[in-house]
């Protein structure tokens, strides 16, 4: 074995390593898209195949501890620990809202429109994106985020039981 197969065997490693790292979420696009913006991953990613990279991800799953049983989807706590993480306990209704009222708009439009940082935005989107409420079309420059159907219902969902709080303690 010579010094470049050794280089790439241990470049192969690290980014195993890196999916094993990588929370329930993330998908293999965000995990391409995030080895493209350094030289040194993409190096990495041209010595695999989509089906190693598949593979990695699926062994990475199967070496994890089950999680606790939930009852439902909505009673995930991985939103609520990402709302967390980006101190916006209302963000997902207000991005919600805002892309009802707007229709699609780019990312950097959404963060101004609501009020939230790029970061924050950003993890709202992901969460949002997990439970099926919002969807990207494009890509790059043109990449828009738009509610969807599932969206719509939660956020519908979210304003009925808020009249019927506010009926009950009237």
């Amino acid at each position: 074995m010579g010094a470049d197969d050794e280089f790439v065997a241990s470049i192969r490693q690290v980014l195993r390593e890196v999916i094993e790292q990588l929370p329930d979420e993330a998908t293999l696009g965000e995990l391409v898209e995030a080895a493209r913006a350094t030289p040194m991953m993409t190096r990495a990613l041209n010595h695999f195949t989509i089906a190693e990279l598949v593979e990695a991800s699926w062994r990475a799953l199967a070496h994890r501890p089950e999680p606790a049983e939930k009852s439902s989807k909505l009673d995930d706590p991985a939103p609520q620990v990402i709302r967390r993480r980006a101190d916006v306990p209302d963000g997902d209704v207000r991005v919600l809202t805002c892309l009802a009222e707007h229709g699609p708009v780019r990312d950097s439009e959404l963060a101004t429109l609501v009020k939230l940082t790029s970061d924050q935005t950003r993890i709202v989107l992901r969460t949002l994106r997990t439970r099926g409420f919002v969807h990207f079309e494009g890509s790059g420059a043109k990449r828009r985020v738009r509610i969807t159907r599932s969206g719509s219902a939660h956020l519908r969902r979210l304003a009925r039981e808020k009249k019927d709080s506010t009926a009950a303690s009237a």
